[in-house]
C-alpha cells in the first residue's frame, strides 16, 4: 500500500485558501460565539455555569496572585488541617493570572478584571483551537471543507462548553493543544517546523494533565510509523516531533517542578516520570532519523524503533511500575465506592447502557459515522493526513468509551472528518447535480451536526421512558445546585471557619466566602472528602461523633444539587438525610441570614 500526501481534490484552484483566510474564519467563528453566550445579557457571561474546576482553578489564581510561591500548589483551605498538594499545573494559572494583572493595570477593579480574564481566555482558546481545526480539514478535503468545519465545529463546540465564558479548567487548553498538535502533524512533511510545533504542544498537553497522555502517545506513534513507513520523506516529521517535544517537556520540567522534588515521582501529574519518557522518546526518535544509513531502509528503521520502544517501556516498567497501575489506584476504595462512581464524567459506556442507553446515540453512533467516513476515505486513496485524523479520532473513541469525559475530544475531531464528507458530496452535487447527489449533501449535513443526534438521542430516551410509564428526564438545570455567588450570601456573613458540605459545593465556598472546606471534588483530597461523605452519610449522633476534633464550625446543604440527592437515595436513614427533610438534630442551629438557595447550619459546642 503507498501512502500519499496530496490532498484529493478537482482543481488546483480549490486550496487557494491561506493561513489569513483561516485566522479570519476562526475570529469571526469565536465573535459568533461571544454572541450566543452573551445572547441572555454580558452580565451574566460568567455567572453560575457549576464548573467546580473552573472556579477552584480562580482560587488558585488569586493565590498565585495573592503571594503564594509559584512552585507551592498546596491547596490549604480545602481538605483536613493543612490541606493537599493539587496536582494541576501553573502553566494554566499563568495565562490568566497575568490577564487579571493586565485588566487590574488598565484601571479595572479586582472583580471586574476577574470577569474580563474568564472571558478573554477561553475566546483565545477556542481561535486556536477552531484556526488549527480549519488547518487539519482543509489538508483533508480542500478548501471546500472550511465552512463545513467552521460551522460544524463552533456548533459541537458549543455543545460541550468548555470554551465558554467563565471557562478556566484546563480541557479547553488541553483540546486546544492536542488539535495544534494534529495539525503540525499533517503539516510536517516538507518541513520539521511544524512537527516541532507538534512536539511541543504534545509536551505542554502532557504537563498540564494526564488526561491527554493517550493522545501524546498516539501523536508520537504517528510521527513514528510516518517515519517508519515512508522513509527519508518523513524525516522532517521525525527529526521536529521528537526533539520538539523533549525539549519542551525538559523546559516546562525545570520550569514548574521545584528542585526538591525533581526526583519524586507522580502518575496523576507531570514530574521526572514524564520528563524522562519524554527525553528518552523525543530524542531517541530524532537520532534514529538523524542518521542516514538506518532511515534509508525499513528493516534498519523498525528495528531501531522496536529498540527504542523497548527502552522506553524498560524505563516505564523497571523505574515507574506504579504508573502502570489504574489511574486512580491512589484512591481510597470507600471513596471509589461512594463518591468516584457517581462521578457523571467518569461514567464508562457500560455504565451508560445499563442507566441512560439514549445517550449511547450521541457519545459513540456519532464518533462512528466519522471513523466510517475517514475509512470510506482511506480505501480510496490512503493518505498520510487521513491516517494521522483517524488515529486520533479512534483514540478518543477509545478513552470516551472507558470515560465519557473523552467526547470533549471526539466530538471536535469527528467534526472535521464529517467536514470532509460535506465537502466531497458538496464536490459531486455540484459536477453532477442529480436528485440522489442532491439528497446525499442534504444528509451530510443534517448528520454532521451533532444537534441531530442529540435530537435522536432526546426521542429515543422519551420513547423509552415511554414504554417505561416514567418521566422523561430533561437536561440538567444548574439554577438550583448552588453554583450562584448570590446563593452564598449569608454564608459570608458568618465567621470564618470549616464548613462540612457535600463535595459539589466545594470548589464555591473556596470561591465565594472566606471559609475552609473539607470537601471537594479532587482525588487527592482522600482524608476530607471521607471524613466529609461518612459524616454526611451516618446518622445525626454517629456523624457528631465523627467530626469532633475536626473543627467543623459550619455545615452547609444544598437540596437541588445533583450529590445531595445522591446522598440521601444511599442513605436515608442519614444526617443527609435529616437535611434535606429541614429536621437538622439539635447540634445544628440554623442560620437566619438571607442564605438564597442554602442551607447553613452552626454547629453548637
Amino acid at each position: 500500500m503507498t501512502i500519499t500526501s496530496s490532498v484529493a481534490q478537482p482543481s488546483p484552484a480549490s486550496t487557494t485558501a491561506g493561513p489569513k483566510l483561516i485566522f479570519a474564519a476562526a475570529a469571526l467563528a469565536t465573535f459568533v460565539l461571544l454572541l450566543l453566550y452573551a445572547s441572555s445579557g454580558f452580565s451574566t457571561l460568567y455567572v453560575g455555569r457549576g464548573d467546580n474546576d473552573s472556579m477552584l482553578r480562580l482560587v488558585e489564581v488569586r493565590d498565585l496572585l495573592g503571594g503564594q510561591g509559584w512552585f507551592d500548589l498546596h491547596q490549604l483551605r480545602m481538605g483536613l488541617a493543612g490541606g493537599f498538594v493539587m496536582h494541576w499545573s501553573r502553566l494554566i494559572d499563568a495565562p490568566i493570572a497575568a490577564l487579571i494583572w493586565l485588566g487590574t493595570a488598565l484601571g479595572a477593579g479586582p472583580e471586574r478584571a476577574e470577569h474580563i480574564a474568564a472571558t478573554v481566555w477561553p475566546l483565545l482558546l477556542f481561535f486556536a483551537a477552531l484556526s488549527s481545526i480549519l488547518f487539519v480539514a482543509r489538508r483533508l478535503a480542500g478548501d471546500a471543507a472550511l465552512l463545513p468545519a467552521a460551522v460544524i465545529a463552533t456548533t459541537s463546540l458549543y455543545y460541550v462548553g468548555i470554551f465558554a465564558p467563565g471557562a478556566l479548567d484546563h480541557h479547553n487548553a488541553q483540546l486546544t493543544l492536542t488539535l495544534a498538535m494534529l495539525a503540525g502533524l499533517v503539516g510536517s512533511q516538507q518541513s520539521l517546523w511544524p512537527a516541532a510545533g507538534a512536539g511541543a504542544s504534545a509536551a505542554l498537553m502532557l504537563a498540564i494533565g494526564m488526561e491527554t497522555a493517550p493522545y501524546v502517545a498516539v501523536g508520537g506513534l504517528c510521527a513514528a510509523l510516518a517515519f517508519l513507513w515512508r522513509g527519508e520523506d518523513e524525516v522532517p516529521t521525525a527529526m521536529g516531533f521528537g526533539p520538539g517535544f523533549a525539549i519542551i517537556a525538559g523546559a516546562v520540567f525545570v520550569a514548574t517542578i521545584p528542585a526538591s522534588s525533581w526526583m519524586q515521582s507522580a502518575c496523576d501529574a507531570f514530574s521526572v516520570v514524564q520528563w524522562t519518557l519524554a527525553t528518552l522518546a523525543g530524542f531517541g526518535l530524532a537520532a534514529i532519523a538523524a542518521i542516514k544509513p538506518v532511515a534509508r531502509t525499513i528493516i534498519r528503521r523498525a528495528v531501531a524503533l522496536a529498540v527504542l520502544g523497548a527502552a522506553a517501556a524498560s524505563l516505564l516498567v523497571f523505574a515507574f511500575p506504579q504508573c502502570l497501575a489504574d489511574p486512580y489506584a491512589m484512591v481510597d476504595p470507600w471513596l471509589k465506592a461512594n463518591w468516584l462512581a457517581g462521578v457523571s464524567e467518569a461514567q464508562s459506556a457500560w455504565d451508560l447502557l445499563q442507566n441512560k442507553p439514549a445517550e449511547l446515540v450521541t457519545y459513540y453512533a456519532y464518533p462512528l459515522l466519522g471513523i466510517a467516513v475517514l475509512l470510506g476515505r482511506l480505501r480510496r486513496q490512503p493518505r498520510r493526513t487521513d491516517l494521522f485524523m483517524l488515529a486520533m479520532l479512534l483514540a478518543a473513541y477509545l478513552v470516551t468509551l472507558w470515560q465519557v469525559r473523552g467526547s470533549l475530544f471526539v466530538f471536535p475531531l469527528t467534526a472535521i472528518a464529517l467536514a470532509s464528507w460535506i465537502a466531497d458530496a458538496q464536490r459531486k452535487a455540484s459536477a453532477m447535480p442529480t436528485t440522489r447527489h442532491m439528497l446525499v449533501m442534504a444528509g451530510s449535513w443534517i448528520g454532521s451536526f451533532i444537534v441531530s443526534w442529540i435530537a435522536l438521542s432526546v426521542g429515543i430516551n422519551a420513547a423509552l421512558s415511554a414504554i417505561k410509564g416514567e418521566a422523561s428526564a430533561m437536561m440538567p438545570d444548574n439554577s438550583t445546585s448552588c453554583y450562584d455567588n448570590r446563593d452564598y450570601a449569608g454564608l459570608v456573613q458568618e465567621p470564618t471557619g470549616r464548613v462540612l458540605a457535600p463535595t459539589n459545593l466545594g470548589s464555591a465556598i473556596l470561591l465565594y466566602t472566606k471559609h475552609s472546606a473539607f470537601a471537594g471534588p479532587y482525588h487527592r483530597n482522600h482524608d476530607g472528602n471521607r471524613l466529609a461523605l461518612q459524616a454526611l452519610m451516618a446518622e445525626p449522633e454517629a456523624a457528631r461523633t465523627m467530626l469532633q476534633g475536626s473543627g467543623v464550625t459550619l455545615v452547609v446543604w444544598c437540596s437541588g444539587n445533583p450529590e445531595s440527592a445522591s446522598l440521601v437515595t444511599r442513605a436515608p436513614e442519614s444526617l443527609a438525610a435529616e437535611l434535606e427533610r429541614k429536621a437538622a438534630p439539635a447540634w445544628l442551629q440554623p442560620t437566619k441570614a438571607a442564605n438564597g438557595k442554602l442551607d447553613i447550619y452552626r454547629v453548637a459546642p
